[in-house]
This record gives structure tokens, sequence and C-alpha cells, in this order.
């Protein structure tokens, strides 16, 4: 067969896909997640919303509020004079917790810096007992860390080392934050094959996984068309070894614009790794999904068994994909889905691995073929 007539064969199963609403629709939701994730950025977001409020203006506090209100994090804080007007939005589900820095705060860190008292210093009011909030108060253990280093250390100065009458506390305050440590004690690095734009926020982290199986949902889609025509005796003229041909095709034929349509949505939402990079990883992408997809229309005989397994499916892929987070345990069950080596090598580079299993999807693909279908 020649390259026009194959050409020809993909460009009109492309436009019998358009021509069916459900697919179009699927495709439109890559971009739309996009957008719509980049309108959500522009306002307030976050995922977990704190109320900051202190029962007086002690400038320590204060400090430290400031501090918090004008920090970039995944945390939204919000001031409140009013300790509770603050605790009444976390009865109504408009908060998920209030600090509230009890008054005399800068007394209360000095006495409870020299053993003098255990009083509380901050009090946090929670809705409920989750793994976020538990990890938000790393936050405010961060925040009230600089306060409280600086009355541990003059606390310790004072009493070990040299008296008031020979060093005032302007002078020891003005050595405390002049002083400098040589080096970093904590050293970030980021293992990246290529730089991302650091201006993309936390919401558009999982877009990239969770795009990839839009695109895997699309060749099931398309597997699920070419299930059908099958049934209807479609392809009847043809020898069931061969039928592995107009599988592929319909798979392919889907895959593309999908994938074309997350690399167009890759770069309007800035996250981008590269051109090469991107590219790459794309191609070996879109030619991994078409030959698990084929190994789907294989191994079933009906578009309504295909249908019914594509949940389970979609939810393996979102667990044991890098979407949110990596799973270790299971890695074998990993290893045969498209969309956790894609993120791996966009995220890794793991470029040899990837063209490995796309070899061994397409040979189990033509081994279950002959074995199956030897008529």
């Amino acid at each position: 067969m020649s390259f026009k007539k194959l050409s020809l064969w993909y460009l009109m199963l492309t436009k019998r896909l358009f021509c069916k609403f459900s697919f179009v629709i699927l495709l439109c939701c890559i971009p739309i997640m996009i957008l719509v994730t980049n309108y959500a950025m522009s306002g307030e977001s976050g995922v977990l919303t704190v109320m900051l409020c202190s029962e007086d203006k002690d400038s320590g506090a204060e400090e430290i509020i400031n501090s918090l209100l004008n920090e970039d994090s995944v945390i939204l804080f919000k001031y409140s004079d009013n300790p509770q007007s603050a605790i009444d939005e976390v009865k109504q589900h408009k908060a998920d917790a209030v600090w509230c820095f009890e008054d005399d705060f800068s007394q209360k860190i000095t006495a409870y810096a020299t053993h003098k008292s255990t009083q509380p210093i901050v009090k946090v009011y929670e809705r409920e007992d989750s793994i976020p909030l538990q990890l938000s108060k790393e936050k405010l253990y961060g925040a009230i860390y600089s306060s409280f280093s600086y009355e541990v250390y003059k606390n310790f100065v004072y009493s070990e080392l040299v008296d008031v009458n020979q060093l005032s506390e302007k002078e020891l305050e003005a050595y405390f934050n002049g002083t400098k440590t040589r080096d970093d004690i904590v050293e970030l690095e980021k293992r990246e094959v290529a730089s991302t734009n650091k201006n993309a926020g936390y919401l558009l982290a999982p877009l990239r996984g969770i795009m990839a199986l839009l695109v895997v949902l699309c060749g099931l889609a398309a597997a699920m068309y070419y299930l059908k025509d099958k049934r209807e005796g479609k392809f009847d003229w043809m020898p069931y070894s061969k039928r592995i041909i107009p599988a592929f095709a319909q798979c392919l034929a889907a895959v593309v614009p999908a994938g074309v349509a997350v690399l167009a949505s890759i770069y309007i939402g800035g996250i981008a790794r590269g051109v090469t990079s991107e590219f790459i990883s794309m191609l070996l992408f879109v030619t991994a999904v078409s030959g698990f997809c084929l190994v789907m229309c294989i191994i079933f005989k009906s578009s309504g068994k295909l249908a019914a397994s594509i949940p389970a499916m979609i939810v393996i892929m979102l667990a044991f994909s890098p979407v949110f987070f990596n799973l270790n345990m299971l890695k074998p069950l990993s290893l045969m889905l498209p969309s956790y080596h894609y993120l791996m090598a966009v995220y890794s580079g793991a470029y040899t691995e990837f063209l490995i299993y796309i070899v061994c999807v397409y040979g189990f693909a033509l081994l279950l073929n002959r074995i199956l279908n030897r008529k």
C-alpha cells in the first residue's frame, strides 16, 4: 500500500472522529482545563485558608503576620482583627484554621525562651485534623522560630558568657542579625531535564498528568469505535490477522490530535520544559498510547466490555502515575502504563526506558494478535 493511500486513510479516519460530538467534547476539555486553572490562579486560591489574628497590636506578632501575608505560598493567609469573627469563619467552613497570636507576644516569647513560663504563644483553631493542616503547622513554627531563636541566643549570652553591662542588647541584636553562616544549611537541587516557568502556580503542577490521561482516554474512545465497526462487519473483508492495521490507524487518528492539544495547552499554561524535550516526550507518548490502545482492541472483543473497564484503567493510571505523587509500591504495574513513562521522561529524562516500553507494547500486541486471531 502506497504512502499516499495510507495518508488518505488516516485523514478520513481523523475526519470521521471529528464528526463525533463526544470525541470533540473530550478534545476540548484539554485546553479548557488550562484556561480554567489560569483563571482560578488569577484570584484567591490555596490548598488551605488560614486566618491570622492577634489579640493586641504587639509589634512582634504583627511582624510575623505581615511576613506570612506577603509570602507566596500554597496556603492562603487572611488577616482578621477580631479573633472571634475569625473562629466563626472556621465554623462556617469559610476557612480551615485560625492562628491567633496571644497578647504580650514578645514578652511570652522571652518568658518561654528563658524557661520562666510555658504559657501558649499562639492558639490554633482548626475545622478538622487533616494532613494538610498538620503540615501547615510547620509553617507556623518556622515563622515563630526567628523571634524565639533570638531570645534563646540572648538568654544564653547574658547568662553564660557576658554581663548585660559589658554588651548592650542593641549591640547583641546587631551582632545576631549581622552574623552569616559560611555555607547554606540546606542545598536544594532539582533534578530536571530542562527548566520550567518558575511563575507557574501549584495548581498547574498536576495538570500535565491529568491531560496525559485525557490523551489515553481519547485513544480508548477510538478503540471503542473500532470494536463497534468490527461488530458491524465493516472489516469482514479483511483477514483476522490484518485487522490490527485499521485498529492501530483508528487509535493513532485519535491520539495525535489529543497530543497536539496537550502540547499547545502546556505552552499556554507556561509549564513547558523546553521545545526539544516536550516534542520528543510527546512523540514517544503518542506512539506508546497508540500501542497501549491497540492491545486493548485485541484483548476486548466488544466496545461495551472496553467501556466498562475504562474507569478502572483511568483510576489505576491516576494512582500509579506520578500525577500528584509517585508511589513506589506495585512498581511493575506502573511500568505497564504509558502515562507513567511519559511523566518520567518529562521530569527525569527517562527516554531509554520509554523506548523499551514502546518496543515491548508493540511486540506484545503483535504476539497477542497472532495468538488470538489465527483465522
